[in-house]
């Protein structure tokens, strides 16, 4: 007879399918076409007093928001400001479905979760973050000086603004992908630590 022995170590990797994690993020493209549509047509997608409540409520997660509000309502930008939450909020959606599936597929393999990553894998994650904030924080405070062309260049008339606004959100959701990611390995190889411990 021949040898029957199984191998019950797990495999090195977790196996995430990153196909369908990128694919996710592609899908989100369409997002800001759609706005761009919208506001070309002028649909509103909420009435005007919705929205505002809406937007006054994300800002208390992210105050910049508020003075989007503001520089939308000089600008009597009704459709715009009627989208713009709605925008933020399928945005964000399509951002964590991918670090959804990360999550998801982790549960049912942290045993199968590889090691920690290597030292490029925190200069990643800083220079990620470090890049939002430059793009977000940095710059919206030099243009704020200008009060009276910051629509300008955050809101044009063409809605191109929904494209940057995507683009931004897709840097952090990488960002926090990549610290999912991390976060997730070295909570796995504690994990399995005490596990071998309490087989001692």
């Amino acid at each position: 007879m021949g040898s029957l022995t199984t191998s019950h170590q797990p495999p090195s990797s977790i196996g995430f399918d990153s196909r369908a994690i990128w694919s996710s993020y592609l899908y989100g493209l369409i997002v800001p076409v759609i706005f761009i549509a919208l506001k070309a047509i002028s649909v509103p997608m909420l009435p005007l007093a919705w929205a505002k409540e809406l937007l006054s409520l994300l800002s208390k997660l992210a105050p910049v928001l508020q003075q989007h509000l503001t520089i939308l309502s000089e600008a009597g930008r009704t459709t715009d400001i009627a989208n713009y939450p709605v925008f933020l909020l399928a945005s964000l959606l399509c951002c964590c479905v991918p670090i959804a599936k990360v999550i998801s597929t982790y549960v049912g393999r942290w045993r199968c979760m590889p090691g920690p990553p290597p030292l490029s894998a925190y200069l990643l994650i800083t220079i990620i973050f470090g890049m939002f904030f430059i793009l977000t924080v940095l710059e919206f405070d030099a243009a704020s000086r200008s009060f009276r062309s910051i629509y300008q260049l955050y809101f044009d008339k063409a809605g191109l603004y929904y494209v940057r606004q995507f683009a931004l959100v897709f840097l952090f959701s990488v960002g926090l992908l990549a610290l999912t990611l991390l976060l997730l390995s070295l909570i796995s190889v504690a994990a399995r630590a005490i596990e071998r411990l309490r087989r001692r």
